[in-house]
């Protein structure tokens, strides 16, 4: 049985220091999404962001032996400052890491705080921490998925002829009054769905799930997107004896699914629910018609039903999730020596979403001031999507948006930005990432 070992730094602390500095004089902040234009090239005097900003702290480390866990690379531009942090996502995730920033913040703005060193907050981390390994949260589980990745990116570039593919980052905006409308037409479907099975005359299945009786804008948010990355890669691979796989998954904060862990707990405490994000297999049976006061101004009935219908099969999903079940799961896993069966590469298309985080509301103090603008280095992975952190206060005089970071090969990112819903419903508020 294979475990992850954690242990205070040694001598590699004078190797990679918690804190790295490096100047960048010549460098200036890129502009902010808003402000590029798809069809902009960056100028060289921008600040590349590339692997020279960020702290050697690998998301996935490939090589075995001893890594650092969390570091911090500070880059002093001309006009600003690039703080970066890199974190192993077997110890952290992005709430774990968010608390931390959290913590740094507080520390510039009010460096003689007692509350930060509070002997008790350290204590009940230490408690929490027992407390995940003896339900079994950290297991072996973690180590297998990333061995077996490695294994997996080890196969490929063993391969000389071998070429990574090359991926496109963009970012698109959608106004808080778009999103809100794509919610009202889809929970309208919903009751057109719901009132299709009261009407059915077929028995009723009673093992079927329980009709919800809403979907979250977050639920929406997240098929909307997974069902724009299925169809782009589908137009990809239409001239080719390819198939592209409907399997999504999307994140869960176990955090707010047992009882026994508070939202600051700084660990990873994270899961996954899988979904099919084909049209077709998303639709409901028997087949649904959307009602004239349901209908979208944009966006025909078909696509609004696929939308709604994966957004309820997530919705379903999350609902079967609460504190006995994880508990089951996990006792599951600490009773099983043998992982293999369990599904461990990386899916296909995978949605995250970092909304919760309070990145644009920290304040670093007078002197570092507030964080303008968040880079997501961890969509550099093929089929993911990040829903970013909300901004703060009101942009451009209206109340904020969502905003999504998605990650394509370069031919299905066209597509994407083509035909995708993402790209109309955005409308134009489009940002090209450097890859």
């Amino acid at each position: 049985m294979n475990v992850m070992q954690i242990e205070p730094s040694s001598t590699l602390i004078d190797e990679s220091h918690m804190l790295s500095i490096k100047h960048h004089p010549h460098h200036v902040l890129p502009n902010t999404p808003h402000q590029i234009k798809v069809e902009a090239n960056p100028l060289e005097r921008f600040a590349s962001l590339d692997e020279s900003y960020v702290p050697s702290v690998p998301l996935l480390p490939l090589s075995p032996g001893p890594r650092p866990v969390f570091r911090l690379q500070s880059n002093f531009l001309a006009d600003g400052i690039v703080l970066a942090v890199g974190f192993h996502h077997s110890v952290f995730d992005a709430t774990g890491a968010g608390r931390l920033i959290e913590i740094l913040a507080e520390c510039c703005r009010d460096p003689g705080s007692q509350a930060l060193a509070s002997t008790t907050e350290l204590e009940e981390e230490i408690k929490l921490r027992r407390l995940v390994d003896n339900t079994g949260m950290v297991t072996a589980g973690s180590y297998r998925q990333h061995e077996a990745q490695n294994r997996k990116v080890e196969m490929s570039t063993g391969d000389s002829n071998w070429i990574p593919p090359k991926l496109a980052v963009y970012s698109f905006h959608f106004s808080a009054a778009t999103i809100a409308q794509l919610k009202i037409a889809c929970n309208g479907v919903l009751s057109d769905i719901r009132a299709q099975q009261h009407d059915d005359e077929r028995p009723v299945d009673e093992s079927r799930e329980p009709m919800q009786e809403f979907i979250s804008t977050n639920d929406i948010f997240t098929a909307l997107v997974a069902i724009d990355i299925y169809k782009a890669r589908s137009h990809q691979t239409a001239d080719v004896q390819a198939k592209t796989s409907p399997e999504m998954v999307m994140i869960v904060n176990l955090r707010e699914k047992l009882a026994s862990l508070p939202s600051t707990y700084l660990g990873n405490a994270v899961s996954v629910i899988r979904a099919h994000a084909h049209p077709q297999d998303t639709l409901p049976n028997p087949a649904v018609s959307v009602s004239r006061q349901h209908q979208h101004p944009s966006i025909c009935s078909t696509a609004l039903l696929q939308i709604t219908a994966l957004a309820l099969q997530l919705r379903q999903k999350l609902a079967s999730i609460d504190d006995a079940h994880v508990r089951q799961y996990l006792a599951h896993l600490m009773r099983n020596q043998d992982w293999s069966h369990i599904g461990t590469l990386l899916p296909g298309t995978m949605v995250s979403s970092w909304r919760h985080l309070k990145v644009y509301s920290l304040d670093f103090g007078p002197s570092l001031g507030q964080v303008i603008e968040f880079n997501p280095q961890a969509t550099l992975v093929d089929g993911i999507c990040t829903i970013q952190p909300e901004r703060a206060g009101d942009v451009d005089g209206e109340s904020p948006g969502w905003e999504a970071c998605v990650t394509l090969q370069s031919d299905a990112m066209e597509s994407f930005l083509r035909d995708g819903l993402c790209s109309a419903l955005s409308l134009g508020k489009i940002a090209r990432y450097t890859s």
